[in-house]
């Protein structure tokens, strides 16, 4: 999958927040699985990103 460039300068989130949340997800498909990792072959960084650029899942950051 290439990156979506123009949806990503469309997002208005921070880059950072959006970073921080695709790699918590890619951790969560790494252990659990899903349909999106097969559609995206097996990679599944890929698939993390497509589910946040899609907002499949939704993510908070805690405040400390």
């Amino acid at each position: 999958m290439a990156i979506p460039l123009g949806k990503l300068v469309e997002e208005e989130s921070s880059i950072y927040e959006l970073t921080s949340a695709t790699i918590h997800r890619a951790s969560q498909l790494a252990v659990t699985g899903d349909e999106d990792v097969d559609k995206h072959k097996g990679k599944i960084v890929s698939a993390a990103i497509d589910q946040m650029l899609h907002k499949k899942f939704e993510y908070k950051i805690e405040e400390k």
